[in-house]
């Protein structure tokens, strides 16, 4: 697991928000029905019940329990999964009668539930990288409030933490706030009550209520289900998002682009000197000392900030359609608002790289390439299972 990649979920009813947190800084995503996105979670049972106010925790890299050690999910596979294996499952079912129940756990973090005199505590250790005790607390709480530790944002890896417990039903002039404790060990009676949008904005979305909340440590880089496009991670898809909204253009431009051009595949190289999703030319790329082919084995959000440089040094934005969008990508100065279909893309007069790079979508053998061609070359892609797999992507909408 990955000590500075982590994903908090949280569900208010039947929805369910996740925010993952990593190198590149917070990423929200939109929020979805859990029964649509984890239909087995509801573990063959209907209604939001099973997963209020129950303890999930994260037991081995993609898998998490909810309410208690014999039911194990994988959030990767999105199903149930019947054991870790005896061993594994008995030194749960040992934790889980001498502790209590593990709330949050992860390479840096344990929080256990402990009754005391008919009163319930959370006992928060987080182990230190350094020889000092390891500091923990115990604060006086309802056993059914959710709530979750999470690392420092800037220094995931120290041993600062903060501790939000969210209001249940019981306190209906709290709902939507949330108690933060800051800084282990924490004190019982040293915390803020703050709107929880003001620490989670996707909270907004669920009114700020939670009912059920928890971490995991890792990266979850494709949703359950997907099938045509598992090489690609969600980071991908929500940055090609944001950068066609910040450039006034549809998100399934750059999509259909690059899956004309490469398949969508991030390390794509052509010999005649094109790079990445989009195949840019190395002429194109303002790389520094950094040869494009380095360049683009890069991460998708680092290649998409390149991509984005590009789409603003062409001045490609609000665009006509998806083939002005890739028009204007391929050609400088390009109108990529008001040119009509038959408006030449690729002729006799222009550079032979560019020519040979769009003689594969030619309709007419004549050696040009129209507007109306690569219209046409985009259309071809935007059909099928595949294409209906990347839209649902973009869109963050559940995998059937």
């Amino acid at each position: 697991m990955d000590a500075d990649r982590y994903s908090v979920f949280f569900v208010n009813g039947q929805l369910l928000h996740r925010v993952d947190f990593g190198p590149h800084g917070e990423r929200r995503y939109p929020t979805v029905s859990w029964p649509e996105v984890y239909p087995e979670l509801a573990f063959g049972h209907s209604g939001d019940s099973n997963l209020a106010h129950r303890r999930v925790f994260q037991v081995d890299r993609d898998i998490i329990a909810v309410g208690g050690p014999g039911l194990l999910f994988d959030l990767r596979r999105g199903r149930r999964i019947p054991s870790l294996g005896p061993g594994h499952t008995s030194r749960m079912h040992h934790e889980w009668r001498t502790k209590g129940v593990t709330v949050a756990a992860g390479p840096t973090v344990l929080t256990f539930v402990e009754e005391f005199l008919d009163s319930h505590f959370f006992t928060v250790h987080v182990p230190t990288r350094t020889v000092a005790p390891a500091p923990w607390s115990r604060l006086p709480a309802q056993s059914d409030e959710p709530l979750v530790v999470l690392p420092d944002p800037v220094e995931p890896e120290s041993d600062r933490r903060t501790l939000y417990v969210f209001p249940t039903e019981r306190d209906p002039e709290d709902l939507g706030l949330v108690r933060v404790y800051r800084q282990p060990p924490f004190a019982s009676f040293d915390f803020t009550k703050e709107p929880a949008v003001d620490h989670f904005p996707g909270l907004a979305d669920l009114n700020g209520v939670v009912d059920c909340v928890w971490l995991v440590y890792g990266r979850f880089d494709v949703p359950p289900r997907a099938r045509f496009t598992t090489e690609l991670p969600d980071e991908f898809f929500l940055f090609m998002v944001d950068i066609a909204r910040d450039l006034g253009l549809r998100p399934w431009d750059l999509a259909a682009i690059g899956e004309v051009e490469s398949g969508l595949r991030l390390d794509a190289y052509h010999p005649a000197g094109r790079y990445g999703f989009l195949g840019i030319s190395a002429d194109d790329l303002d790389t520094g000392e950094d040869p494009p082919h380095a360049l683009f084995a890069l991460s998708a959000h680092n290649q998409l900030d390149v991509v984005r440089g590009h789409l603003n040094r062409r001045g490609v934005r609000d665009t006509a359609s998806e083939a002005h969008t890739w028009a204007g990508l391929l050609v400088s100065d390009f109108d990529v608002q008001g040119a009509s279909p038959e408006t030449v893309v690729s002729g006799a007069e222009d550079a032979p790289d560019l020519r040979g790079h769009l003689a594969p979508f030619d309709r007419s053998g004549s050696g040009v390439v129209t507007l109306g061609d690569l219209a046409a070359a985009l259309e071809g892609v935007m059909v099928g299972e595949r294409w209906a797999e990347i839209d649902r992507r973009l869109r963050g909408a559940p995998m059937p």
